[in-house]
């Protein structure tokens, strides 16, 4: 049976045209990983991101140069993505662009100053003002190790990583722990220290049951 999924899953791949995998033009696809002390933002944006950028820049016109256009390019992404930290936007220290993944789209590469991706919140706004079926979809890679796939639209533009919680639940359950162990040994010193106690007191009795320590006669 595995077999036959896989010769099926062959002959999709090379029967449909490449064309057909290709990215919504209303959607767009974001990596981000930690590199160092800088948070790597790859934006692969589709072709229809110039009508976008267009849109909200009219003075760009239909003559405007390469250069200048990814002026406006880049003002336009630095307004509709940003990445901050309790409120406060963190700002971009170096962007450029690289061949996207198709023939028809582009790679936008961020590089943030930041050490850690605990707490960040992540607003992607890009193409919103074309559709309202808009979806950008992101991937990021987390401090430690695991990974957050999100999506943001007209409906919801902001997206909120929390805190590191692995650690915080890591420590909580080896606090329980100590605190179940110290409890057991403090009840196992009571109950054989005064065993005759717990004959007068019947739950005292069923905590020791539980515990499996015999009682000891009165007149032992």
């Amino acid at each position: 049976m595995k077999k036959l999924i896989n010769i099926i899953a062959a002959l999709i791949l090379f029967l449909v045209p490449p064309t057909m995998w290709a990215h919504s033009p209303s959607e767009t696809h974001t990596n981000m990983h930690m590199d160092g002390h800088n948070l790597i933002v790859q934006l692969e944006l589709p072709w229809s991101v110039a009508n976008a950028v267009k849109k909200d820049y009219p003075e760009i016109g239909d003559n405007l140069s390469d250069e200048l256009f990814w002026d406006f390019t880049v003002k336009y992404i630095r307004n509709n993505f940003e990445i901050s930290r309790n409120g406060k936007a963190i700002s971009i220290n170096k962007i450029k662009q690289l061949q996207g993944s198709h023939s028809h789209s582009g790679t936008i590469v961020l590089h943030y100053p930041i050490q850690t991706t605990d707490q960040l919140e992540v607003r992607n706004t890009i193409m919103f003002n074309l559709t309202e079926s808009q979806k950008n979809y992101h991937k990021i890679s987390l401090t430690d190790q695991s990974e957050v796939r999100f999506v943001t639209s007209p409906k919801r533009a902001v997206f909120a990583l929390a805190a590191n919680e692995d650690s915080s639940w890591s420590y909580a359950f080896v606090v329980l722990i100590g605190l179940m162990a110290t409890i057991s040994g403090m009840g196992f010193w009571l109950f054989q220290k005064n065993t005759k106690r717990m004959e007068s007191y019947p739950f005292l009795s069923f905590l020791n049951r539980i515990l499996q320590i015999p009682l000891k006669s009165p007149s032992a």
